[in-house]
């Protein structure tokens, strides 16, 4: 009895773990457990690989700056970037990085996330070595260029990638921590660039020549390893049990991005893209990635305008970003803890408008030098900012598109960006920093009305098909508190929250509304020209070909929405049915646990105490399922 008991409960392990109720302990301990795993087999790869993919877009600004104290050695001199070259070069960069970043997130979930983002690692790895070869100004443009198309969709496909693995309300300290490598890339990169500045001429090379090969052989390394060794989805993740995976792809509830989606779906992209969601958050994350670049390209230069020049320039880049790291995680971790977006957006803001107006206004070195460090902090408000996008969307269509074109839209200010910091400004560069300074003060405004329309959880947002609270033919009304309702193809949907907190969804057909017939349907004076067989309009005459053609293409469209509504709806009976199956897992186990050890059924043979021999030599059994006696 002993060995068939202990072959019973693993049969049973995958079952039970679905339907436990997700309140209890039991079940936040495994989910605890599981997410431990995949943090340590997912954070290290993708922080390493955004640390070398900010190292290697942003090593120019260093390269720039480097032996600028010795006479011909310095990248402006060898490559003759006087005037606006520089700011030109730094351009060029994003005019590919924004084109060819909208589809990269389909290609990512069409190819596998481990193979897209090595191919993207390996692309820009070999292209940064190959800058060192530039040995003009033309040269270095068409290196930028190439530089912008390998490194294209890196960045939004992994913030694509976590939603895959990661809930609502884990999402942003995750985006921080892969974030805020930028900081540490920044910290490093000043060291780095300190370090290779003592390097130059040897073997007859300059030291921005020695940056860029230093800088890219450990990206071509770090993506064969991401092929090898990058789980592409839960569904598939060998790290963890064939229990594990199911948990894993279970606990994400029935609106997150699933590996099993269909890897392009037309009509959640046109719907997406249409919506005024879409646009709302492509401008405010436009503002914010302005001065995101500015920091990102101009830094050293800020710094050597307070009078600091060649190393200590150099230097002196890693504390502020050393100061970001520990900002941007503490205030994306706090956003999750709290399940509230919008207020740490703003908190964020207002730290980077700080710095900005502080070295735009204030003279003192020492004074300029701490609102580097607050301009540093962008990404506290930007993570925070782009975990509640994808809280916007479902499906992987539509997050896919969410955030592969949102963040491609925005990227198109870095093509803005360096000309806001021309040298001529220097050592002020009053128009770049009133320039940040108005565009975050814009996205914070924007945020504000964002709040007003979405509200301030971290959860999904009225999520229906596709689109969460997307989609043409929608409209908004009041429902009479109990949350927003939206309207659209004869389906109603109310969100709102049951007696216990947890989420619930009410959806339920509407009536249809009686047709009204048009006038020239009521005419009796109209001659009828029907042809047997034809289509026929109101007015009774045949359809033309044109005619029918967009009959059939909109009864194909309509019957794509149906086929989806009904999906949909399938998956929410689905999620009710499991909800309900693991609250009466949770009463059972509650049960179990109230009786004395000596009746306890599971895992050993029945005790003497739950057997018991009544008169008449009759024997009475305890029934775990029911707590009720069964007479032999």
């Amino acid at each position: 009895m002993e060995s068939a008991a202990a072959t019973a409960v693993p049969a049973t392990v995958l079952d039970s773990h679905l339907h436990l109720d997700p309140d209890s302990a039991e079940y936040k301990a495994i989910e605890r457990r599981i997410v431990r795993k995949q943090d340590w087999r997912i954070m290290p790869l993708i922080c390493l690989a955004y640390l070398l993919n900010y190292l290697d877009r942003t090593n120019l600004g260093n390269a720039r700056t480097l032996n600028s104290d010795k006479p011909g050695e310095s990248l402006v001199e060898a490559l003759d970037l006087r005037g606006l070259r520089y700011n030109i070069v730094v351009a060029v960069f994003f005019i590919p990085y924004v084109l060819f970043e909208f589809p990269s997130n389909i290609a990512l979930k069409y190819f596998t996330p481990s193979k897209w983002i090595a191919r993207i690692m390996v692309s820009w790895g070999i292209v940064t070595i190959c800058s060192a070869a530039v040995t003009n100004y033309a040269g270095l443009i068409a290196v930028r260029i190439a530089l912008g198309i390998a490194e294209a969709g890196f960045f939004p496909g992994v913030i694509f990638y976590l939603t895959y693995w990661y809930k609502t309300d884990e999402r942003a300290t995750r985006m921080s921590i892969f974030a805020a490598s930028v900081a540490v890339a920044g910290a490093f990169g000043g060291l780095i660039a300190t370090g290779v500045s003592y390097m130059s001429g040897m073997a007859g090379l300059h030291g921005w020549q020695w940056l860029f090969i230093l800088e890219g052989i450990p990206a071509v390394l770090c993506g064969i390893l991401v092929y090898f060794a990058l789980p592409d989805f839960p569904e598939t993740a060998k790290f963890l049990t064939p229990e594990e995976r199911a948990f894993a792809a279970h606990r994400m509830g029935p609106f997150a991005p699933k590996g099993t989606d269909k890897h392009f779906d037309k009509a959640d992209a046109i719907a997406c893209v249409k919506s005024w969601q879409f646009w709302a958050f492509a401008v405010t994350y436009f503002c914010y990635a302005n001065s995101l670049n500015a920091f990102g390209y101009f830094a050293p230069t800020i710094i050597s305008s307070l009078g600091f020049k060649g190393a200590d320039a150099q230097l002196l880049t890693v504390p502020p970003n050393a100061f970001a790291f520990f900002i941007i995680i503490g205030n994306a971790w706090h956003s999750d803890r709290s399940k509230e977006r919008p207020l740490h957006i703003l908190a964020g803001s207002t730290l980077v408008m700080t710095g900005y107006l502080i070295l735009a206004v204030v003279r003192h070195w020492g004074v300029r030098y701490m609102g580097v460090f607050f301009i540093a902090c962008t990404n506290a408000a930007v993570i925070p900012f782009l975990a509640l996008r994808t809280a916007t969307v479902t499906g992987s269509t539509s997050t896919a598109i969410a955030t592969g074109g949102v963040i491609a839209f925005s990227n198109s200010a870095g093509a803005v960006a360096p000309f806001l910091f021309p040298s001529s400004d220097s050592p002020t560069y009053l128009m770049g920093n009133w320039t940040c300074f108005a565009l975050v003060g814009l996205a914070a405004l924007v945020v504000c009305f964002l709040w007003f329309r979405l509200g301030s959880s971290s959860e999904y947002k009225n999520t229906f098909v596709g689109v969460a609270g997307e989609g043409a033919g929608e409209a908004e009304k009041d429902d009479g508190g109990v949350g927003p309702v939206k309207e659209r193809d004869g389906w109603e949907r109310a969100d709102s929250f049951d007696d216990d907190g947890e989420w619930e969804a009410v959806t339920s057909k509407k009536p249809s509304r009686p047709s009204t017939p048009s006038s020239a349907s009521l005419s009796a004076s109209a001659p009828s020209r029907t042809i047997p067989g034809l289509p026929t309009a109101a007015n009774g005459q045949p359809l033309t070909k044109k005619q029918r053609e967009n009959a059939a293409k909109k009864s194909k469209e309509q019957a794509a929405r149906d086929a989806k509504e009904q999906e949909q709806e399938e998956r929410l009976r689905q999620y009710r049915r499991e909800q309900e199956k693991a609250k009466l897992a949770a009463d059972q186990a509650a049960r179990v646990r109230a009786r004395p050890k000596s009746q306890n059924f599971f895992g050993s043979e029945p005790q003497p105490a739950a057997n018991k021999v009544v008169g008449g030599g009759m024997h009475a059994s305890l029934n775990p399922a029911s707590d009720s006696l069964i007479w032999d």
